[in-house]
């Protein structure tokens, strides 16, 4: 993401984006500029550290954080304070970071941006 953001490197980042997007239909974002801390304040992963490892099935916490209205907002206020703090901000932050990617993604494809971000506008998380 950091490349794409560069005059130095926009080109051939958006090139590279729009390959993704053509041959493979997927892209991991690095440097996208949510802190580490955030991520790792608010949500776990079981990591897999080897091809021998034994999975195991998990239940989960399943929250939708936007868009607003369908995240049961009365619900909300219960949530323990640094949960819900650091929900709102990790939400805040990828959201602005699935609107940049959609900007990049509408300039690698030669689209008016306008018309992919529509698709965003009651993105869902």
């Amino acid at each position: 993401m950091e490349r794409l953001a560069s005059e130095d490197s926009v080109n051939d980042e958006l090139e590279k984006l729009h390959l993704a997007c053509k041959d493979w239909g997927f892209f991991q974002i690095i440097n996208h500029g949510v802190s580490c801390s955030l991520v790792e304040r608010g949500f776990g992963q079981a990591f897999v550290v080897s091809g021998e490892q034994k999975l195991d099935w998990a239940d989960i916490f399943f929250l939708v954080t936007l868009p607003h209205h369908i995240r049961k907002p009365h619900l909300f206020p219960n949530l323990p304070l640094p949960f819900r703090d650091t929900l709102e901000a990790y939400s805040r932050e990828l959201k602005n970071t699935a609107i940049k990617t959609l900007y990049y993604i509408a300039n690698a494809l030669k689209m008016d941006t306008k018309d992919l971000m529509v698709l965003f506008e009651e993105g869902m998380q």
